[in-house]
């Protein structure tokens, strides 16, 4: 379960918290009435006792313009069964799709337009992928882990047929695609974050600072105001709204706004040890703003550490990690790719190929993130 779940966050760049509405304006408006309505009912019956409340969020799952709505029951680190409840537009009104997900949140793929879920059962652990087919979710594959008692290791199917460990991961890869956007808890439920979320806001200020500061979002993903994250702004896509990046000790998160609504754009998790000292992070942009480049380095020890990644529609993608770290048992430097390890001569080459000398550095002005802080970026 836990190579799996590595593996998941670590092929994905892990994508935490999706915010967020990804809808284009072309959107019909009708569903708005009727994703309203149905929050409204279930704010109407919400037990607020029950752990981590409940949640929602809004998100095109079938690229036809239209979001789906996406209703979380509750949030548990340790109730696997906890699934999201589908709801899509069809023929004027909220219509369920289905159920899938766990411990309240639900894995989604914008590129493949995969869904996935885990089922533990016993000594079964199972992940079932769907897609939003019509008005209902099909099962596209299921991967399941077993563990085999009499060799003390782990069986491994995809559909109930057996194969190698590799093959597994391999397949599932293939299957995901590279982006990955958390759904189920963008929006704590309640009347000001319903109608937030149906209607927007039509200043990008206003909602990056409700976002920074608690705002609608749902607090167990949200950005906190404790004065351990930064944030700056800068218009990666070429709309004249810049996006807002919020970076937490290595990892960065990308947020735009669009159709009056903070959209997730995807994020990046560039690591390296510092131990005693402070890593320096910095994010850089070529002037086609086609590919970004996020940095970490430790002057102490000499060491770096580069994630390149291609900005895509909606989304961005890493292509290439590589780093000069320092090792925390040896304290000698060390380097790798996204491959595994490789020599000091191969760095160099990659590192020579792809930091190109037209990147510019768009995360000079980055601050901490704190209430005054937020007050002066955006009034």
């Amino acid at each position: 379960m836990k190579k799996i779940s590595r593996f998941l966050s670590v092929m994905c760049a892990a994508a935490i918290s999706a915010s967020l509405l990804a809808v284009t304006p072309s959107a019909a408006g009708s569903w708005k009435t009727s994703y309203a309505e149905l929050l409204t009912k279930e704010l109407k019956s919400s037990d607020k006792k029950s752990e981590g409340g409940k949640a929602f969020s809004v998100y095109d799952l079938n690229s036809d313009g239209t979001p789906e709505l996406i209703i979380s029951p509750g949030l548990s680190d340790y109730t696997y069964g906890v699934k999201c409840r589908v709801y899509t537009y069809s023929n004027g009104k909220a219509v369920s799709a289905g159920e899938i997900g766990s411990t309240g949140t639900l894995d989604f793929y914008p590129s493949s337009g995969i869904l996935s879920g885990y089922l533990p059962e016993g000594e079964l652990r199972e992940y079932k992928f769907t897609k939003l087919s019509g008005s209902s979710l099909k099962t596209v594959k299921t991967y399941s882990e077993t563990y085999n008692s009499s060799n003390y290791s782990l069986d491994y199917k995809i559909d109930g047929k057996k194969v190698s460990s590799d093959k597994y991961y391999e397949k599932l890869s293939d299957l995901c695609g590279n982006d990955l956007v958390t759904l189920g808890r963008s929006y704590k439920l309640n009347k000001d974050s319903i109608s937030y979320a149906i209607k927007g806001v039509s200043d990008y200020k206003k909602a990056y600072s409700k976002f920074l500061t608690g705002g609608y979002e749902d607090k167990t993903f949200g950005v906190t105001d404790n004065g351990s994250a930064y944030f700056y702004t800068y218009d990666i896509t070429g709309d004249k709204t810049p996006e807002l990046f919020v970076r937490t000790g290595s990892r960065t998160m990308i947020f735009t706004f669009g159709d009056k609504r903070i959209q997730y754009f995807g994020e990046n998790d560039t690591y390296i040890y510092s131990y005693d000292a402070s890593p320096k992070y910095e994010t850089y942009i070529t002037p086609d703003k086609k590919e970004l480049m996020f940095s970490a380095s430790v002057s102490k020890y000499k060491s770096s550490s580069c994630s390149f990644c291609s900005l895509n529609k909606g989304y961005i993608e890493k292509r290439l990690a590589i780093s000069c770290d320092v090792s925390p048992v040896t304290d000698e430097l060390y380097y790798s790719c996204s491959d595994g390890e490789i020599s000091a001569a191969e760095y160099k080459k990659l590192l020579k190929e792809n930091k190109k000398s037209s990147f510019k550095c768009i995360s000079s002005d980055q601050r901490k993130l704190t209430s005054a802080n937020v007050k002066k970026a955006f009034g």
